[in-house]
């Protein structure tokens, strides 16, 4: 055999994805805990900002590394690329699209810069008639937070003006996009733009599911709307993948005007690969005018696959760890066995803290039992009894809970309430949720008490 034969040999035998535990997996609940790296002492349920690794993914992600360690000439001039070819490969039936439409990067935040900053050159390609400074981006209040300083930015640099709709829970999928197509026809008639073509707004940024509050978003729907507008959508899928079906084919069930200009998903938030995991599908007409937010030897003539992939000497191995996590998916019992159980404890646990609390679960208004509760994935939205407790210690619940109970959950402020965001997964049991309950109730009865 030739050394390069061999060594390519060696190569793929030792990326191969281990074999999986020889015996069935176990029971969800309290039984997963064991499949991860968590503390059992902690009470994990704000699994939606930060995700968990599994241990079998993590051993994969280490064998990785530990062949960049011993050949990183090997590594980075032709095996990093193989992975990276190999991830795409593995990640592109969960969207529905075709490998070489999908770059890998390191998290969401990555892809908004990319996206929004080649704003000039997609206007020099694609609306090339238009003045820069007379375009819009639009955004909605629900976005995640630090996608509004990269729309600041583009402002700041472009002059391109941002466009902000106001969105409040709870409110009905139709009282959003009609809200948001009022919002397109008022901006469009204080600028003179009435009756044009397209829309003085050239792209909109969504959620698929929103941070803050966390509930599916009709991004379907507000994507078919923005396209018959001529508005580009961009939407924030961090909380997707691993939580809702997602299919971007345009023979799919929404068909070709329901598919986004642009989708990111997190990967290592809900679909269990290391965090740095991240996926950006590009309509291939916009693909030659978005660069990386690090433009390196990439940059210039080439293809999609390789203005993504050449970004520097970075460890891509969480990247390449994403296969290994769907592996382990797989034999958890699949996306669907996953998602179902996330549901129903998410629905089960929230309303049993809005019988603790004496509030309510964040819902559809006007729907039957079965329908109220369809913003909800594997997040769950819980009002607070937050009139006892100060302002100024609301906004450090989260540590609090962390630090001397021994529970996380997410809590925030929406629309003149206080709320916690609570993640169901796997690994958690109803009985967590009593859990958080009880350590909220006693820390607010504290300050009843002082």
């Amino acid at each position: 055999m030739h050394p390069t034969e061999h060594q390519s040999s060696t190569f793929s035998s030792f990326v191969a994805l281990p074999p999986l535990p020889p015996h069935s997996p176990p029971e969800f609940g309290k039984p997963c805990l064991d499949l991860f790296n968590l503390d059992p002492t902690h009470c994990n349920l704000n699994h939606g900002s930060y995700g968990a690794c599994p241990k079998y993914v993590r051993a994969y992600q280490h064998r990785l590394q530990s062949l960049l360690d011993t050949q990183p000439d090997l590594w980075f001039q032709t095996r990093a690329e193989s992975l990276y070819i190999e991830t795409q490969k593995a990640v592109a039936p969960l969207l529905g699209v075709q490998p070489e439409h999908i770059g890998l990067m390191p998290n969401s935040s990555y892809a908004w810069n990319s996206v929004f900053r080649s704003l000039a050159r997609l206007v020099r390609s694609h609306r090339p008639d238009d003045n820069i400074n007379d375009l819009k981006v639009m955004h909605l209040t629900t976005v995640f937070a630090p996608l509004k300083p990269v729309v600041r930015n583009i402002h700041e640099e472009l002059g391109v003006q941002p466009i902000e709709v106001q969105i409040d829970y709870p409110i009905t999928d139709d009282e959003i996009v009609e809200r948001v197509k009022s919002a397109i026809g008022a901006v469009d008639a204080e600028h003179g733009w009435t009756g044009r073509e397209r829309s003085c707004v050239c792209i909109a940024a969504i959620d698929a599911i929103s941070s803050v509050p966390g509930v599916i978003f009709p991004f379907r729907r507000l994507s078919a709307l923005f396209k018959s507008k001529g508005i580009w959508t961009f939407v924030d899928g961090a909380h997707a993948l691993g939580q809702i079906p997602v299919d971007l084919s345009e023979d799919g069930p929404y068909g070709k005007d329901g598919v986004p200009d642009f989708f990111v998903s997190n990967c290592h938030k809900w679909l269990y690969s290391p965090v740095n995991s991240a996926v950006l599908f590009v309509n291939p007409k916009f693909q030659t005018d978005v660069l990386p937010a690090v433009i390196v030897n990439g940059y210039g003539d080439k293809s999609f696959t390789e203005t993504f992939f050449r970004i520097s000497t970075l460890d891509q191995t969480a990247l390449f760890s994403i296969p290994a996590a769907i592996h382990f998916r797989k034999w958890l019992g699949g996306e669907e066995k996953i998602r179902s159980y996330n549901k129903n404890l998410a629905v089960k646990g929230g309303e049993l803290l809005a019988e603790m609390f004496g509030t309510s679960v964040m819902s559809v208004p006007g729907e039957d039992e079965d329908g109220k509760y369809g913003i909800v994935a594997s997040m769950v939205n819980v009002k607070l009894p937050a009139a006892a407790a100060p302002e100024e210690f609301l906004n450090q619940l989260r540590y609090y809970l962390a630090e001397k109970c021994g529970v996380s959950c997410m809590p925030y402020k929406h629309n003149g309430a206080w709320w916690i965001r609570v993640s169901a997964q796997i690994y958690i049991e109803l009985e967590d949720f009593k859990v958080l309950g009880r350590a909220i109730l006693e820390v607010l009865n504290s300050f009843v008490e002082e």
